[in-house]
């Protein structure tokens, strides 16, 4: 956790010194989302929005916040708008899914799941197993 505490320490510095980009912004709320501070990541996540609408992974990051924040129905409008921009955004398909699915709205996260295993290629867990079980033989934890 240290490393993201001296990241968000950067990204006030560089806030300080008069950074506005959106890039700023967008990364300072998706390190505080990876912390679970979902309401300050959310401030983030509209701050740089604000400056680039146009991000697919900064509306996935402020779809995450609210679906932490128990605000289901507008992490989803999230994720559509992530989708939007960015078709094959695998992980907002995905997190579609589980709003969707947490919602018990079922034909719809079905359709949201299935499109996350159509655009992630079918080798990527068989390959991923491999290296795993590799590690483990070579005595890497």
């Amino acid at each position: 956790m240290g490393r993201y505490e001296d990241a968000l320490g950067c990204f006030d510095e560089a806030a300080r010194l008069g950074g506005e980009h959106a890039d700023l912004w967008s990364s300072k709320g998706h390190t505080l989302t990876s912390l679970g501070l979902y309401e300050d990541a959310l401030t983030c996540c509209e701050e740089a929005l604000k400056r680039d609408s146009g991000n697919a992974d900064t509306w996935n990051d402020k779809g995450v916040c609210l679906f932490n924040v128990c605000s289901e129905e507008e992490a989803i409008a999230c994720f559509e708008k992530a989708l939007e921009l960015d078709p094959n955004n695998v992980t907002a398909w995905h997190n579609r899914g589980i709003a969707e699915d947490h919602l018990g709205q079922k034909k719809e996260a079905v359709r949201s799941y299935r499109r996350v295993l159509a655009l992630v290629p079918t080798r990527v867990v068989e390959l991923v197993e491999h290296a795993r079980k590799r590690l483990q033989e070579m005595g890497d934890k």
